[in-house]
């Protein structure tokens, strides 16, 4: 359905934006959740929308610091019910909704310049954000999704869905941002709780497929928590309904979801099967996320199937597509339900990875959802730098044979590598023992410093101990580094300015020390402050050193 530019409701009081949540015993994320989101709202004219349904811990407390506006809802099993009276409380031009353990990046500019430009969100119904599903509490493993979480209201606005609720309708066009949201609901910490929340999601999805049937986004749901030995069969099942409902959004998630199924099997032929099926099927859709994730599919099926001419070409089309969709150039359609893998820099990681050693080695194929690159394929049955690399971290064993023989080059490339195909690279960075990069040779130091600089664009993934660990593990070893390489003695700062960025980074961190070591605190904050102006990739690290004094 469509919505008419006559039926968008005005914001009551000129509100830009609703924020409506509902909640229960989430006191252990939203105090963070609400902060994270508080900088969106202080720069929008909004109201935060807090719907309660029954907590029984410090929930409505925390939520009640941050809002006037807390209600309750009685818990009815229907997370529609509870959504729906939320958004009848709210009132803005747009309506946006998180859960209590979403918390918001950092990075806002893109979301609030979204909505204080009135010509922007003007030409735009909907918009869509990514959000990262986190698997472990440590924050090391995660999925992606595309979220339809933001909308422009309208007469007859609503949720539908018992569970995975989401809009009735979602009218384009979409406003693809760049903002992201870090979603810990699934970072089990016990095996309890993850019974609990498994055994609440199956009974209330079963119970609604019995009223629909044919509901494929539901059944998609249900496919990823049903056991194993079920999926197969529930599946084909399906994909049997996806092809007599072509028009429907998910018919062609629906195929997606048999390929992975087909390929998990190491049976390529299989998957091109479906893939063919699919751009039958679908290919009316044009460029889209969607075909980005079977061209990724279809490179590996190609692998699995020995066909390595045909997977070298198919992944000259996969990169054309991802670098279309990094620039903004393709549609997600809002498919929140959609695991994006290969939109993502570790799903192309694993995607090149994949499809080179093949070409080089030939050996057996592996795939693997789970696990972002695949472990059983090496070339001449010996590990790759990388692989030596994480391996070592893992362990946290020396590193110095890893690093043997390689230059700086090397050692960057492959820790590029590394930080796109290992989105733990962050943790295992800050949990591995720092003091082995002062043995033995200069290099290690050098790879210490190389490592740290790689993890600092994911660690806001990190709780804040390990976050905190990463940060002064990578000021004290490029200290040390530039201490040892750089004879900072005699530099002037003509000469600092120079230095390549790390390095650099090292010099003004130790003259940082050094002041402070000296009793001389402004001379601490000055000589950080002269590296925030000069190292830029940094400023994470060094808002947290001045906070630190």
């Amino acid at each position: 359905m469509k919505a008419r530019i006559s039926d968008v409701l005005a914001g009551a009081e000129g509100l830009t934006l609703s924020v409506g949540m509902i909640v229960k015993n989430e006191e252990k994320h939203l105090e963070k959740c609400l902060a994270a989101l508080k900088p969106l709202l202080d720069a929008v004219p909004s109201e935060l929308v807090v719907v309660d349904t029954g907590s029984e811990d410090r929930t409505v407390e925390i939520a009640r610091a941050f809002t006037e506006r807390v209600e309750h809802f009685d818990w009815v099993n229907d997370f529609s019910a509870a959504r729906n009276f939320c958004l009848s409380k709210c009132s803005g031009e747009w309506f946006m909704f998180l859960d209590g353990d979403d918390i918001l990046d950092a990075d806002l500019s893109d979301i609030i310049g979204f909505f204080t430009n009135e010509g922007e969100r003007s030409r735009y119904n909907t918009a869509t954000y990514c959000t990262r599903d986190y698997l472990k509490p440590d924050g090391s493993a995660w999925t992606v999704f595309a979220q339809s979480r933001v909308i422009k209201r309208f007469n007859g606005l609503r949720f539908q869905g018992a569970i995975h609720e989401h809009f009735a309708a979602f009218p384009e066009p979409t406003r693809r941002l760049k903002t992201i949201s870090h979603h810990w609901g699934y970072a089990y910490e016990t095996e309890e709780q993850k019974q609990a929340k498994y055994q609440r999601n199956l009974t209330i999805s079963l119970r609604e497929l019995k009223k629909k049937p044919n509901d494929l986004r539901l059944r998609m749901s249900i496919a990823n928590i049903i056991e194993p030995e079920e999926r197969s069969d529930f599946i084909g099942k399906s994909v049997e309904m996806a092809r007599k409902m072509t028009t429907s959004s998910y018919a062609a998630p629906t195929f997606i979801s048999q390929i992975k199924l087909t390929l998990g099997e190491r049976d390529g032929e299989g998957a091109l099967a479906y893939i063919d099926e699919y751009f039958r099927l679908f290919g009316r859709l044009g460029k889209n996320v969607l075909t980005l994730e079977v061209y990724a599919l279809k490179v590996m099926a190609l692998c699995a199937a020995g066909k390595m001419d045909e997977a070298k070409k198919a992944l000259e089309g996969y990169v054309e597509l991802y670098e279309l969709d990094k620039n903004g150039g393709l549609n997600d359609f809002g498919t929140g339900l959609m695991v994006l893998l290969y939109n993502q820099p570790e799903g192309r990681a694993k995607v090149e990875m994949v499809c080179n050693r093949m070409l080089t080695s030939r050996a057996p194929f592996s795939f693997d959802v789970d696990r972002l690159v695949a472990t059983v394929i090496h070339v001449e049955q010996r590990l790759t730098p990388a692989e030596e690399l994480v391996g070592a971290l893992e362990a946290r064993r020396d590193i110095s044979g890893a690093v043997r023989g390689m230059d700086y080059e090397e050692i960057e490339k492959n820790l590029v590598l590394l930080s796109h195909a290992f989105p733990n690279l962050p943790y295992l960075a800050a949990k591995y023992d720092g003091e082995r990069f002062l043995v033995k040779s200069v290099k290690n130091l050098l790879f210490a410093v190389a490592l740290y600089k790689a993890a600092l664009p994911s660690a806001a993934a990190l709780g804040e101990g390990d976050r905190a660990a990463l940060y002064e593990k990578f000021a004290s070893y490029a200290a040390i580094y530039a201490e040892n390489v750089c004879n900072p003695a005699v530099l002037n700062e003509t000469d600092a300015a120079a230095l390549p960025e790390a390095c650099r980074f090292g010099y003004y961190v130790g003259a940082a020390k050094k002041a402070l070591e000296g009793g001389d605190k402004a001379g601490y904050v000055r000589r950080l402050k002269d590296a925030l102006d000069s190292c830029k990739f940094a400023h994470g690290v060094i808002g947290y050193l001045l906070e630190a004094v």
